[in-house]
């Protein structure tokens, strides 16, 4: 996925569940990762590696959009960075 919009901060509380990560009732992916269900999973193991868990407060980098998946339209922040906050 291409970064060519300005990054933007995102701050709240993070939820984990499986291999998705939800802020603020969006769901992360992780940048430079090219497909949908692979870049869910590839944010939630960054997360974790950065030693973020369910309940915490983080602040992450990324840009807003939309992907198409199953036919839906999903809100996503694709992140570039996340640290607790």
């Amino acid at each position: 996925m291409m970064m060519d919009e300005a990054l933007q901060v995102f701050t709240g509380v993070v939820r984990i569940s499986g291999n998705q990560s939800i802020l603020n009732g969006v769901l992360l992916i992780r940048a430079g990762v090219a497909d949908f269900p692979s870049a869910m999973g590839a944010a939630t193991q960054y997360l974790r590696n950065q030693g973020i868990g369910d309940g915490d407060n983080i602040s992450v980098s990324g840009v807003p959009r939309t992907v198409e998946y199953g036919g839906q339209s999903i809100q996503v922040i694709v992140m570039t960075s996340a640290q607790k906050s």
